[in-house]
């Protein structure tokens, strides 16, 4: 039988945030991060909304206009990664330029709305998207003991 844990998270780990490694084993860093937040959610509706204006505004008679759910992947992107930043991102830590200079989180917000860091932005969905798992696990595993 399934267990309700596997498929819930631990919510004081969304609103307040956590330390997420994240990168390959070699070149791990951390982002401290809320999880998927409503605040995240609506913010992100917003920003389609307001992007698919944008977009919209710029077509032609004869095009095909956008609705908010399907933007051009790269703008959907971009939303993405705002959204994220303002709502979820807390800090970087354990990252650092190839100047060897550390990057702040400002800087990290900034870089992961640009499509040649798009590895960033993966790697930071895949970071908010685990918020609250471990924690949740952790709890059950010390309510059996």
């Amino acid at each position: 039988m399934a267990r309700l844990s596997k498929f819930t998270r631990h919510a004081d780990a969304i609103t307040d945030g956590t330390e997420v490694e994240v990168g390959p084993k070699s070149d791990r860093f951390v982002l401290v991060t809320r999880g998927m937040t409503d605040a995240y959610s609506d913010r992100l509706w917003e920003l389609r909304r307001l992007a698919t204006i944008e977009y919209n505004a710029g077509l032609t008679r004869d095009d095909v206009r956008a609705v908010p759910q399907d933007l051009p992947p790269s703008i959907d992107d971009r939303c993405v990664a705002q959204a994220l930043g303002e709502k979820c991102l807390i800090d970087v830590r354990d990252l650092e330029g190839d100047d060897g200079a550390a990057i702040t989180i400002d800087a990290f917000r900034d870089m992961i709305t640009r499509r040649e860091n798009v590895i960033l932005l993966r790697l930071t969905l895949e970071a908010v998207s685990s918020v609250g798992t471990e924690e949740k696990k952790v709890l059950a595993d010390a309510e059996k003991n």
